[in-house]
């Protein structure tokens, strides 16, 4: 089992931020893919609708006491993500429920981790566990009460016409995303 597991609650957190997160197009562009906006001056072109899904581990979940609804939460570790409005509120079909738990971090890849190392149950975005639910690695919690949708944004900087790199991505994005992703 992952150390998070044996940490008290709210004694550990990570900076392995998403915000920062970027892909340098070239040295004057950058592309930011990004779930939630925020005042800025960068364009933004939305790409698709996505999903978060409730998960854990088998090995967590063996020792964990059986969750079959939002309310079921309040007595696991939840992993939690900085960068939501309200981390501690875990928005779940019509239920809003307050979790609690001993991480938090600004990294979505980071929770993925530590839910795979069994440290307990997350909030991810589906298209970042998606082939770990197909293969039994992490298992999909709460179906019936789904997270609200939400959409993935490209941010590039205003100003200019967009670089051949920047727009060529763009392409590929709407191409290979669809109108129905494989992780949905």
């Amino acid at each position: 089992m992952d150390s998070v597991a044996r940490v008290p609650e709210d004694k550990q957190s990570g900076r392995r931020s998403n915000r920062d997160e970027k892909i340098s197009l070239s040295r004057f562009s950058t592309i930011r893919i990004r779930s939630t906006l925020a005042d800025s001056s960068l364009l933004a072109k939305p790409l698709r609708q996505s999903r978060n899904t409730v998960c854990a581990a088998p090995g967590y979940l063996n020792h964990s006491p059986a969750i079959h609804t939002p309310a079921d939460l309040a007595g696991q570790n939840c992993l939690m993500f900085n960068l939501h409005d309200r981390p501690r509120v875990w928005e779940l079909g019509d239920e809003e429920v307050v979790v609690s738990g001993n991480y938090r971090t600004d990294s979505s890849l980071a929770i993925r981790q530590s839910l795979l190392n069994g440290a307990g149950v997350g909030l991810v975005p589906r298209f970042l566990v998606q082939q770990e639910l197909d293969n039994g690695a992490l298992v999909a919690l709460l179906p019936e009460y789904p997270p609200k949708p939400y959409t993935l944004f490209a941010l590039f900087p205003p100003g200019r016409k967009q670089p051949t790199k920047v727009r060529l991505l763009l392409e590929h994005l709407d191409e290979h995303l669809g109108d129905e992703p494989y992780w949905e």
